[in-house]
């Protein structure tokens, strides 16, 4: 949202289920901008593990929206950095594939893909893939943005890729994770109150908190913090004016198990409270 509002770009919000991005609401919003005279530059979202959502869009999902931005003549911008971050399930192949496969002659899916989640968080690189033409401009914007791109960093991963270690290493990570994730998932089934909502992903760094509508994130968040209790109140992943408050999000991997039973515990007690 930060790098959208450092354009100036106007930012849609479209609400997402089970099955990824709403696109009945999609097509309403796409449909309202025209209406008003204005052209939808592109749909960005992230497919797998969505951040703060964790959400992973169906296979079938996947189809429609690429469908839809075909018809539309709107392009689709995949930020994919969790992809590779799966404890559970079946791989799906991203929506760049899945346009490349299916869609062929329709160009409309650029992927980025990024390595600071997956090798560490001071790899800050990422690489993109789409049509050449884009390319070519996300190539020349680079340039002026970043000036002298960090060439140690890239050697660094360059040789980790070539060596072959990336599968072992997500494998290690992947491993190290998982039972994160079940802990907190199984300390939320114990803890939270009835009315509680939140998502169950089979993989990435996020789980996902609906509260009741009468209930505040940003409001508690205070006293949560008090009791050593940390999270993000959902209305930070919102445009200004789009916010929705009832909601926040957790991250697993920072915590002992321990420290994520004390967590949700503190947590549930201060909502069954209000």
């Amino acid at each position: 949202l930060v790098v959208f509002d450092s354009i100036q770009a106007e930012l849609v919000s479209v609400p997402i289920n089970d099955d990824g991005i709403s696109i009945k609401h999609l097509e309403a919003a796409v449909q309202r901008c025209k209406q008003a005279g204005k052209r939808v530059k592109f749909i960005y979202t992230i497919p797998d593990f969505h951040n703060p959502g964790g959400v992973t869009m169906s296979m079938a999902r996947r189809r429609e929206l690429i469908a839809f931005a075909i018809r539309n003549e709107i392009g689709i911008l995949e930020d994919n950095p969790y992809s590779r971050l799966r404890f559970s399930g079946e791989p799906l192949p991203t929506l760049y594939q899945v346009n490349r496969d299916e869609f062929a002659g329709f160009e409309v899916v650029t992927e980025v893909v990024s390595f600071s989640k997956i090798l560490g968080p001071g790899m800050r690189m990422s690489f993109a893939k789409g049509a050449k033409s884009l390319i070519a401009k996300m190539e020349s914007w680079q340039q002026k943005v970043n000036v002298t791109p960090d060439c140690v960093s890239q050697r660094v991963v360059a040789r980790f890729l070539a060596d072959g270690h990336m599968e072992g290493h997500l494998k290690m990570v992947n491993e190290h994770y998982a039972p994160y994730l079940k802990t907190m998932l199984d300390k939320l089934e114990e803890y939270m109150p009835e009315g509680v909502k939140w998502t169950k992903p089979q993989g990435g760094i996020f789980v996902w908190l609906e509260l009741p509508k009468h209930i505040s994130a940003d409001d508690i968040f205070p006293k949560a913090a008090e009791n050593k209790v940390s999270f993000i109140p959902g209305s930070k992943f919102y445009p200004v004016g789009q916010e929705e408050f009832n909601t926040l999000r957790l991250n697993f991997t920072f915590s002992s198990f321990e420290q994520i039973d004390t967590g949700i515990r503190r947590l549930a007690e201060l909502l069954k409270a209000l």
